[in-house]
């Protein structure tokens, strides 16, 4: 099966970014003309077209020949972490602005990298049938997108296609975000267990972004909407033991500080923020990905895997005093 169902160009916005330099590099191997549209130009070389741009503001694009394929990766996504008003500027208004320049420019063939965090938090499991809950500005904004583009693929009497990825937590090389801190807490000895209860983690290895997308562009759905998660649910202290066991560390102790945490999230500055992102291990993301396991989608990535794969190319993105596997 093509993984890029015949497409021979595709422009991502966000492509400095960490998905989206990744899904730059894959393109670029499977032979696919690559455009990056985003504020600085990436960090890595490659046979790309860059174009400073800001989704932000009304799009001013004019290419000899445009893209056959859009994908939108830009976002303001970390939370806590930003002003209310920055994720509707970025993730909504951002969105607006590409479906505009989209339809001025024909172009029919668009892939939104939303999130599952449209559908709150909840212990049971979430299905791309539940019914979104969003609970943070990030959610919210990135959920009023989607319906912008589903507004946008749904007239009538056109050949648009449209596929919603919303990605759990992403990691690999380059992320820096939240599971790059379990790995250098763990390495530090800082990380604890904020209570003892498994609290599962919805989560996907970056590489597995790209393979997913493309088998659901062969799928050739007017509009596909994808969950993308380990195909098996993992819990925060599962990935701390295959973090272990790749980095030779020794595994964290409990501390059931939880609600202190919770009392302490509402302190204002770093503090705050310190235990904000505590509190939130305490909160279950269990997202199945049950619509790429009707489609018969063959994961590319185990947890093990992943894991193992990140630490050869990176080592988790630690710092060069870390303690390395022996």
């Amino acid at each position: 099966m093509s993984v890029t169902r015949g497409y021979k160009s595709v422009l991502i916005f966000g492509g400095s970014g960490f998905v989206g330099s990744h899904l730059v590099n894959s393109y670029l191997k499977a032979g696919i003309r690559v455009t990056v549209v985003d504020l600085v130009k990436p960090s890595f070389s490659g046979d790309y077209n860059f174009v400073s741009g800001d989704v932000r503001n009304q799009l001013n694009l004019h290419f000899e020949e445009f893209p056959e394929l859009v994908i939108n990766a830009a976002a303001v996504h970390r939370t806590p972490g930003h002003a209310a008003h920055e994720y509707y500027e970025t993730n909504l208004l951002g969105a607006l602005n590409i479906i505009q320049w989209c339809e001025a420019n024909a172009i029919s063939n668009i892939v939104f990298l939303s999130s599952i965090s449209i559908y709150g938090l909840g212990e049971k499991v979430i299905t791309e049938k539940s019914k979104p809950n969003p609970v943070s500005d990030y959610g919210i904004s990135k959920l009023l997108a989607e319906k912008l583009f589903i507004n946008w693929a749904s007239v009538p009497n056109t050949e648009r296609r449209l596929i919603i990825c919303r990605p759990a937590v992403i990691f690999g090389p380059g992320e820096k975000g939240n599971m790059t801190r379990l790995a250098e807490g763990i390495r530090r000895r800082y990380f604890f267990f904020p209570s003892n209860k498994p609290i599962v983690k919805a989560s996907c290895y970056v590489e597995e972004v790209f393979s997913a997308i493309n088998y659901v562009i062969a799928l050739n759905e007017s509009i596909s909407i994808f969950n993308l998660t380990f195909p098996q649910p993992y819990t925060v202290q599962e990935y701390a033991k295959v973090i272990c066991a790749e980095g030779g560390y020794r595994f964290p102790f409990t501390i059931n500080v939880t609600f202190f945490a919770k009392t302490l999230s509402r302190a204002p500055g770093a503090l705050g923020t310190l235990f904000k992102r505590i509190s939130k291990l305490d909160f279950p993301t269990n997202v199945s990905s049950s619509y790429l396991k009707d489609n018969n989608y063959d994961w590319t990535f185990t947890l093990e895997a992943a894991f193992k794969r990140w630490w050869e190319i990176s080592k988790f993105d630690l710092s060069a005093s870390k303690k390395e596997k022996s």
